[in-house]
């Protein structure tokens, strides 16, 4: 990895979580579609084949939710990284500042 570079700037975090959103919507519409897709067949079912179906919609429903809390956890702490990062930036910012108009420019002029 010593040849990649790491882009932290308030711009990728925000890709980042926005694209960590979609994802996470995109991902449950689909399990959903899954559970939608099975529910006309389930009529059809009677015994282990029906059991079978509500097992597969519980088990589809719980995975939505966990993916979904685990996605906004996720986000979460992509934005906690974002504030983070952002912080130390203006922390660098304002020591800079403050060193620069500490120091003695004058001092470092040639004179004639």
């Amino acid at each position: 990895m010593a040849d990649k570079e790491l882009d932290f700037h308030q711009a990728s975090f925000s890709k980042m979580t926005s694209n960590t959103g979609e994802s996470g919507e995109q991902l449950s519409t689909l399990v959903n579609r899954l559970v939608s897709a099975v529910d006309p067949l389930k009529d059809k079912f009677e015994g282990s084949g029906r059991n079978s179906l509500d097992e597969l919609h519980r088990r589809a429903e719980t995975v939505s939710i966990l993916v979904s809390g685990d996605l906004s956890n996720l986000n979460e702490g992509q934005m906690e990284m974002m504030n983070a990062v952002m912080q130390g930036d203006q922390e660098m910012s304002d020591s800079t500042q403050s060193q620069m108009n500490a120091a003695n420019f004058d001092v470092g002029k040639l004179r004639a």
